[in-house]
């Protein structure tokens, strides 16, 4: 049986459609003036490289002065969060280094102070993945995972993890897919890539997305069996 060459990150299209996601739930929840203001714009690539560099160090001012004067630690952990999502939204769409660094920055962040967060490790997962780490990238996207299998059966993680959230349950979605792809790929393990790929459909609700991860998982299933 020959190994498929390792799954590189397709311009990180799903990755990107599920940050922008997860940036629009979250601001719509959460009371703060600081979301949507002090980031650097998605199209910064209009700016010259100064003009980056000057947003980039304002936005990481004004984020962690925000996360100094919040003194909830629940309030603290979703801010640091859904700071890392707009990193990673915007190191997508770039692939500017230095926001993936923020990105990884705050999401541990996150971690540190609630260890079940939603979306964190997910989004740790696709910065690993970004640095050809696949080992890391599927150390994260099994617990990211994990939690949601274990929340589905009742049994519900202590701290903010909550499985009914949109953005919680994307996580958990394409973090099954990219756990697919790894396991018929870097780690060839035909039973865990079938496991983690119908664990996908059974949350995927987009057929033409749906559509397409069949399609790609097939090839590389059948490159595997030659």
């Amino acid at each position: 049986m020959k190994t498929a060459a390792v799954v590189k990150s397709d311009p990180f299209i799903y990755a990107v459609l599920f940050a922008v996601w997860a940036l629009l739930v979250y601001s719509l929840n959460m009371k703060y003036e600081y979301f949507g203001k002090e980031f650097p714009s998605v199209a910064f690539e209009k700016q010259s490289p100064q003009a980056v560099q000057k947003s980039l160090t304002d936005a990481i001012v004004n984020s962690r002065r925000a996360l100094a004067s919040e003194k909830n630690r629940e309030k603290q952990c979703t801010i640091a969060a859904a700071v890392g999502a707009t990193y990673f939204q915007i190191f997508a769409a770039s692939n500017n280094a230095l926001y993936r660094d923020s990105s990884e920055t705050f999401c541990v962040t996150a971690l540190r102070l609630d260890s079940t967060i939603g979306v964190a490790h997910y989004l740790l997962g696709e910065i690993a993945l970004s640095k050809s780490n696949q080992s890391a990238a599927v150390s994260y996207y099994e617990k990211e995972a994990s939690q949601f299998a274990t929340s589905s059966l009742g049994v519900t993680p202590n701290g903010l993890y909550n499985a009914k959230d949109p953005t919680t349950r994307m996580a958990a979605m394409f973090s099954n897919l990219r756990l697919a792809f790894l396991y018929s790929t870097a780690f060839v393990d035909g039973q865990k890539a079938q496991g983690k790929f119908n664990a996908y459909l059974s949350l995927e609700t987009d057929p033409q997305r749906r559509q397409s991860s069949v399609q790609q998982i097939q090839k590389y299933w059948k490159t595997q069996t030659k």
